[in-house]
């Protein structure tokens, strides 16, 4: 675990992240001795865009009329 003190200017942000990419537990302290965890977060996902398909695609006129061969089957 690495800890460093929030007033230390001994260390670079930088090498905590990478500290922190690496797996390392990143803590840091305040003089009143609250702690943080500096962690990886994962990006968030894309949200799908509604209407993205619009117009790429078309459906027939008679797409809801009965199929003539399906009778066997109800």
């Amino acid at each position: 675990m690495l800890q460093i003190n929030v007033h230390d200017k001994n260390f670079k942000l930088d090498d905590l992240i990478q500290a922190a990419k690496r797996g390392e537990e990143v803590v840091i302290v305040t003089d009143e001795q609250e702690r943080f965890k500096l962690v990886q977060v994962e990006a968030p996902k894309r949200l799908r865009k509604l209407g993205a398909a619009k117009g790429q695609f078309s459906m027939s006129d008679d797409f809801n009329a009965p199929i003539d061969d399906f009778d066997e089957y109800t």
